[in-house]
């Protein structure tokens, strides 16, 4: 079994860190904020990486809370960290039908660009060659279901 950790990323060309906490389970884990991963690609050789202490899930996630109040005063200058987890680590939304539903109405008619009608090609392809025979054949008994159905016309 894979050990929890916690981390620190040093980018030394600006001088600011990044202070996480992971489960272990995905030896690639680079972190989970989006302005630090999109840094590590760009110039990935400004960065190092250290970890902290290692040990259990709860042992690290407690840990992460308690050195980021310690940093708090630091975020957003000498921290890539801008919130701190509550206890249980950042919480998940639980998406009701009501907000699915506002959600799709919110991007329905929306224009697309060739480059992401393209993208979305791709993707669909992919996921058809990776799909098992029985999800394919579920597949198409669902799309089958569906055949007779009117469908809405954007105009």
């Amino acid at each position: 079994m894979n050990q929890s950790f916690v981390y620190l990323w040093r980018d030394s060309l600006k001088n600011r860190f990044y202070l996480g906490y992971h489960n272990g389970n995905d030896p690639y884990y680079r972190c989970s904020s989006k302005i630090v991963k999109k840094e590590l690609r760009v110039r990935p050789q400004d960065f190092s990486r250290r970890i902290i202490k290692t040990g259990t899930k709860e042992e690290m996630s407690m840990l992460e809370r308690r050195l980021l109040q310690k940093r708090k005063h630091h975020f957003g200058n000498r921290y890539y960290n801008l919130m701190i987890p509550s206890d249980g680590g950042f919480k998940t939304v639980i998406w009701t039908d009501e907000m699915k539903k506002a959600r799709s109405l919110a991007y329905k008619g929306r224009a697309k660009s060739e480059e992401t009608k393209r993208k979305i090609s791709e993707s669909a392809k992919l996921r058809e060659q990776n799909m098992t025979p029985e999800k394919r054949e579920q597949r198409r008994l669902r799309l089958k279901a569906n055949a007779g159905r009117p469908r809405k016309i954007i105009a």
